[in-house]
């Protein structure tokens, strides 16, 4: 019954549909991203660094590799980058690791603005909808030769008021669903980010680079993520 009041609500009705299909669409493809997520945990990272710190490099170059699901994203991919180029100037490592940040950045956050602007229109396509419907509804009374009836004003406003049900109820988990991913992405961006810090230092120890203060207190401040406590 809903859904044949929804199809005969006009076309921004139709137009509502087919959003709430693309917005679920991508949101269960973000979804599916960050459960195949290849995060490391804390304890693999300092068996890294107590590995790297005895100079054992074909077992971190091992332990990386293992935990490393995918080849091209992933706390380990991106501890693995720094480590195969370990050689490096200290400022080609940290460009290095700017590049990785962005590259999982990019990745973690990609189709979360589209999925944010569908749920920012779905409400004013609904409210647009339902103008259009009271627009209709007053025209229906105006040529209407009999007396105007509860039942017909509420059959009226029943149809018209679906459209901005519809678009509420698709902007309220849209919206939810793309800050949720957003905030998830950041915490491990950060995690990494914390890490090719701590692996970054460990590597300027075994250069015997001197540093300056401030790149003692975080060589890669520079990186830290907007908008990350």
């Amino acid at each position: 019954m809903i859904l044949d009041h929804i199809l005969t609500a006009g076309p921004v009705a139709i137009v509502l549909l087919a959003l709430s299909i693309v917005a679920l669409t991508l949101l269960l493809e973000r979804l599916w991203i960050h459960l195949r997520y290849p995060m490391a945990n804390q304890q693999m990272l300092n068996d890294c660094k107590r590995l790297l710190k005895n100079k054992a490099f074909d077992a971190v170059d091992n332990l990386l590799a293992a935990k490393r699901f995918d080849n091209k994203h992933g706390a380990a991919a991106a501890l693995r980058s720094i480590f195969n180029n370990r050689d490096l100037a200290n400022d080609h490592r940290q460009q290095l690791a700017s590049y990785r940040l962005q590259h999982e950045r990019d990745y973690l956050n990609k189709r979360l603005k589209v999925v944010g602007l569908m749920g920012t229109l779905a409400p004013l396509l609904g409210l647009l909808g339902t103008v259009f419907g009271i627009i209709e509804m007053f025209i229906a009374i105006a040529h209407n030769t009999g007396p105007v009836t509860p039942a017909l004003l509420a059959e009226g406003m029943w149809t018209a008021m679906v459209t901005t049900a519809l678009g509420l109820l698709i902007a309220i988990p849209s919206l939810a669903a793309s800050h949720g991913f957003e905030l998830l992405a950041q915490q491990r961006i950060l995690w990494i980010q914390n890490a090719l810090n701590e692996f970054n230092q460990i590597l300027l120890g075994e250069q015997g680079a001197s540093l300056d203060e401030s790149t003692t207190s975080s060589p890669l401040q520079a990186l830290r993520t907007p908008g990350v406590a």
